[in-house]
């Protein structure tokens, strides 16, 4: 009698952020509700979402390929205030674009530990 097994196996890369978060000069920290009661209206298959911090507002809103037409995509934007998050600092206006997928898995977890979420960012890179 011979078993056989059938293993799955998937190279993958780990990736380690090298920044010091003392020189960014942004910082926003909620509970993960208030970034999950956001990104709920989001549909489940958009793949990036952008975070952009302006004029003392914090906009969510989906990310839209440079080549699209913008007439023809659905347009989603929350916008929260400085007063909905535990800390809010702002120095410069800019935005990030970061992975949906990621972030919701992220902020699963931030919930189930009970752990806030903090941000810390300078600009895209």
């Amino acid at each position: 009698i011979t078993k056989t097994h059938n293993l799955a196996f998937q190279e993958c890369e780990t990736l380690q952020a090298v920044y010091n978060k003392e020189h960014c000069p942004n910082t926003l920290r909620a509970q993960p509700k208030l970034f999950t009661d956001t990104v709920v209206h989001f549909p489940t298959n958009l793949e990036e979402v952008t975070l952009e911090i302006k004029g003392r507002r914090v906009y969510f809103r989906n990310y839209i390929e440079p080549d699209t037409d913008p007439r023809k995509t659905m347009h989603t934007e929350m916008v929260l205030t400085p007063l909905e998050f535990d800390e809010f600092s702002m120095k410069d206006e800019t935005e990030i674009t970061f992975c949906l997928k990621e972030l919701r898995g992220l902020l699963g977890f931030a919930e189930a530990s009970g752990l806030p979420v903090t941000v810390h960012f300078q600009g895209p890179g």
